[in-house]
């Protein structure tokens, strides 16, 4: 009888062992048949090269790759019934960074990556998966450089036009996305337009500048303002700013008429006698450019009935 017990119990603890043991594998294989309907198997077609447009060079922080993915029916690959499209980007330093889409015009992906201001420099690679509920579809590595931002600089003149015997005033405003102004050189000088030619102690690196066209400076004209600013790696940018010099027009500080009739004649109306009046002009004129001996000429004009006109010619 404690035989035909203990034959029982063993019975009973192995066919325990082969229930628990078929549960595990039925629960396995169960688990194994839902994974595969969730993990699609990827489909060997790619989307092609004519499908994708993008700019091949990209500037920091003002740059764009503009990347555009066509899935439209007619295209090489199309995928109309697309519902989600990922960029991912694999940097040179490692980094790894996913874009996904979810709406498009038309079947027609579009990102705008811009990349920030410590992006890494240099090329990377890019490659596009199209997801359409149930499929994958992959594109195959592109590359795009990622370039340096050049820096800028701003010049603000104080006028366009200057005298001699004045002073030029201007400003310059050097800026970078990426490096602080710490880590910039700039500098500045002003050059004529016709020829190009630096003015002679000009050139140096204040941001607030001035120059004075003394009432000697001989050579009246065009000339430009330049302004270059360098950033840590070795990028450039120049602008000019445009003005003239000019002369100052001589003025007439005195004058003074004295008509020979006028004891005779009205004087209120400065009246002369017909062939035998005169008028005596005296006139004092200067010039600023005085230090360049201005050969000055007085020019006199008068006006008969009529409007008519009586030149009086040149005085020296």
């Amino acid at each position: 009888m404690k035989n035909r017990s203990n034959i029982q119990f063993i019975f009973t603890v192995i066919f325990c062992i082969i229930s628990i043991s078929l549960a595990i594998y039925i629960g396995n294989d169960n688990n194994y048949e839902e994974n595969l309907v969730i993990i699609n198997t990827p489909e060997s077609s790619l989307i092609q090269a004519s499908q994708i447009e993008y700019e091949e060079e990209v500037d920091r922080v003002f740059g764009n790759l503009d990347l555009y993915v066509n899935l439209s029916v007619g295209t090489a690959e199309a995928h109309p019934d697309a519902i989600e499209v990922n960029m991912t980007i694999t940097f040179n330093n490692g980094t790894i960074k996913n874009y996904t889409q979810t709406t498009d015009t038309n079947d027609v992906w579009n990102w705008e990556y811009v990349p920030y201001k410590d992006a890494p420099l240099g090329v990377q690679t890019f490659n596009i998966t199209a997801f359409t509920g149930t499929n994958y579809y992959y594109s195959d590595n592109y590359e795009f450089n990622i370039l340096d931002s050049y820096p800028n600089i701003g010049i603000t003149l104080q006028t366009t036009e200057i005298y001699r015997n004045n002073t030029l005033n201007w400003i310059l405003t050097p800026s970078d996305a990426e490096d602080s102004l710490a880590d910039l050189t700039w500098s500045s000088g002003i050059y004529r337009a016709s020829n190009n030619q630096l003015l002679s102690g000009t050139l140096n690196s204040l941001l607030n500048r001035t120059y004075e066209f003394e009432d000697t400076f001989e050579n009246v004209g065009g000339y430009y303002v330049e302004a270059t600013v360098e950033d840590k790696e070795g990028n450039s940018t120049s602008v000019k700013a445009y003005f003239t010099v000019k002369n100052n027009i001589p003025e007439i500080v005195y004058y003074n008429l004295e008509f020979s009739d006028s004891e005779i004649t009205d004087p209120d109306q400065n009246e002369l006698l017909r062939d035998s009046g005169t008028i005596d002009i005296e006139v004092n004129a200067t010039d600023i450019e005085k230090a360049l001996a201005p050969d000055l000429k007085l020019k006199i004009i008068a006006y008969g009935p009529d409007d008519t006109i009586i030149n009086l010619d040149l005085l020296d």
